[in-house]
């Protein structure tokens, strides 16, 4: 069936084809999202379903699953082109893998999308960007006598060669402009001496153009224009209706989309630290805040929860990012070791000073110091550090001489450090004089949202170093990583995953590979707040249906109540409709 085209004031018809109520229930939200309301949507869990709604509807876009129970998003995919099925296709992921997505492109997918970064303004863009290629094509094969004249008034750049396939007969003007060139530069010209490609890329087009229709797929080229500019793009290679001697090159200027994900990636992560909840994304906000200036300060937060990671990344997004930035543990030091290697010492001035030494301090001179656990500094070492604070100058173990430093201080504790002063532990004074800013550090547990993202950081680091072909997490460990309570936060999530991916022999982490204390876990053991024992007993429906009256009929919220996913609450809530 051919897709209709849309005005103003249509429908875009959607057809959705997912075996997973939770993830239907979020592609509606999303697209309902979408200002103006311009999408209807049609939601289908199986190859069946879908050819027996396409033969009764016409459909603009269809979305296309890649598991759905025993087929593949691939498998469907081709056994829509084999019915005749013409509107374009988008297939969604779980995970970003580069061999699904190959193989959903040489299929005939016109996009592919990861579910984990949908956003109301990707999916807008790529089922439009879908519609926008389907149209060119078929413009393509209808319009044979007209084609130049569509070609150049089309954003998509196209080039038609001549009977040799070689060199080029035609180049619309958005073709001039992607590849930079003027119309007399290109026309009769090769087109290899035209696309501004590497040497391997230009093999790579070629073997495109040679292959036959059906084994062609989307080509993705990159370059940087006379400029300055970055392009990504897409080539595709259509034959000639009429002569297949002749090739149309057709290239989809992908830029703003690849640019649209780069943001996307860039708001999850901030120099190393990985997160795109809210409690994340508001403390990325105030780091780039403080680190504008010198202020000294405190970073609180559970053992794990990456203290030494904030404080980095406000010494390299500031202007002193140049310069060295240093991290002291302070636990467990005595009091002359830790003077020494905060302040440095003269030689002779205690029993093994056999010369001078320069203290951090010192060699953190016009960048930043990082002190952690600043609860177990000893009081006298305190009293330096508090002259350090306010005269902004040092004096070594055994000298008298004061020696000015520019540094900035972060320290960072994990203990409550006003109970640390009332057990005479911590001075006031120097507690007010590091605690000038402060970030706290939300704990693994209350944004449980991050724990996906970060746990496919983690295994994409551990198989990046071991080579060990593992492709993600299976949704059974998932679900068990989202219901644990990490006590041990950050830190303890990238040991897990390290050690289930050793345990792994599969292509995917699964739950027994967990390590025992992850395994059959499905509320936290321990209450989080006041209302955790209501949620986290009795039968499940029981606690589903009492955390989201706690909540107010606020589904996210209840989620977080019963410690897991917004998704895994869609699925049981499915589940119990039925």
């Amino acid at each position: 069936m051919n897709a209709s085209p849309q005005t103003l004031n249509q429908k875009i018809h959607v057809l959705l084809i997912d075996d997973e109520r939770a993830d239907y229930v979020i592609t509606r939200d999303i697209l309902e999202g979408i200002p103006n309301d311009p999408y209807d949507l049609t939601w289908v869990t199986g190859l069946r379903e879908a050819e027996a709604a396409i033969q009764e509807f016409t459909f603009d876009v269809i979305l296309v699953d890649y598991k759905l129970g025993r087929h593949t998003g691939v498998d469907v995919i081709h056994r829509l082109k084999s019915d005749a099925v013409y509107a374009p296709i988008v297939m969604l992921t779980a995970w970003d893998n580069r061999d699904i997505d190959e193989a959903a492109l040489v299929a005939g997918a016109e996009e592919f999308l990861t579910k984990g970064s949908l956003t109301v303004s990707l999916l807008d863009r790529t089922i439009r960007y879908a519609l926008e290629k389907h149209r060119l094509r078929e413009q393509i094969v209808r319009s044979r006598d007209d084609i130049r004249t569509i070609l150049d008034e089309l954003r998509t750049g196209t080039a038609i060669t001549h009977h040799d396939g070689t060199r080029i007969s035609f180049a619309s003007g958005a073709f001039q402009r992607l590849v930079g060139a003027t119309n007399e530069r290109i026309v009769d010209v090769p087109w290899t001496d035209v696309l501004p490609i590497t040497e391997a890329e230009r093999l790579d087009v070629k073997s495109l153009i040679d292959a036959p229709p059906e084994k062609r797929s989307k080509l993705p080229l990159q370059w940087v224009s006379p400029e300055s500019r970055r392009y990504w793009t897409e080539l595709e290679v259509i034959d000639d209706p009429h002569d297949d001697r002749r090739k149309i090159l057709v290239l989809y200027d992908v830029s703003e989309i690849q640019g649209l994900r780069r943001i996307l990636d860039g708001k999850a992560e901030f120099h190393d630290i990985v997160g795109q909840s809210d409690p994340m994304q508001a403390m990325f906000a105030l780091v780039r805040e403080l680190a504008r200036y010198d202020t000294t300060v405190l970073v609180e937060g559970e053992t794990g929860t990456g203290k030494e990671l904030v404080a980095r990344a406000l010494h390299f997004s500031g202007g002193r990012a140049e310069m060295p930035f240093i991290a002291v543990n302070c636990a467990g030091l005595t009091e002359s070791l830790l003077a020494s290697q905060l302040f440095g010492h003269k030689k002779g001035a205690f029993t093994g000073a056999a010369s001078d030494h320069v203290g951090f301090f010192e060699a953190a001179d016009g960048g930043t110091i990082f002190l952690d656990e600043v609860s177990d500094i000893p009081h006298p070492v305190q009293t330096m550090l508090l002259r350090v604070l306010q005269e902004r100058e040092i004096v070594r173990v055994g000298e008298s001489v004061a020696r000015h430093i520019d540094v900035r201080l972060i320290s960072a504790s994990n203990r409550d450090l006003t109970q640390s002063i009332e057990d005479g532990k911590l001075r006031s004074d120097l507690l007010y004089r590091l605690r000038v800013a402060r970030i706290n550090l939300p704990a693994l547990r209350d944004r449980r949202e991050d724990i996906a993202l970060l746990a496919a950081r983690f295994l994409d680091q551990f198989v990046a170093k071991t080579g060990k072909r593992i492709e993600g997490v299976s949704h059974d460990a998932m679900t068990q990583m989202f219901a644990y309570r990490w006590p041990g936060n950050v830190r303890e999530l990238q040991n897990a995953i390290e050690a289930a991916a050793v345990c792994c022999h599969g292509r995917k982490i699964d739950a027994r590979d967990l390590p025992p204390e992850l395994q059959n876990t499905y509320s936290d053991p321990t209450p989080t707040s006041p209302t955790a024992p209501s949620v986290s007993e009795g039968p499940e429906e029981q606690r589903v249906l009492q955390a989201l009256r706690e909540a107010g009929g606020n589904r996210a919220k209840a989620a977080r109540l019963l410690g897991i996913s917004r998704t895994t609450l869609y699925r049981r809530l499915s589940t119990m409709d039925q």
